[in-house]
């Protein structure tokens, strides 16, 4: 989080101290970072609404908000 903000917002943070040395989070799911390499090819065939379903699910499966 405090990354997050130093770098949306600079100008509220004087420093950070990292004890882990960077943040553990990770952008994208290895399943997510799949789809978006096929993409095109799913596009080609009409399967956008599908993936886009698949993706969302993904979103929020690997988001810190999801409860459940």
């Amino acid at each position: 989080m405090a990354f997050r903000l130093a770098y949306r917002r600079p100008d509220l943070v004087a420093g950070i101290v990292s004890l882990d040395g960077g943040p553990a989070e990770r952008a994208a799911t290895r399943s997510f970072r799949r789809a978006m390499t096929l993409a095109p090819w799913i596009k080609l065939f009409g399967g956008v609404k599908l993936v886009r379903r698949k993706i969302r699910g993904q979103l929020i499966k690997a988001s810190g908000d999801h409860r459940g």
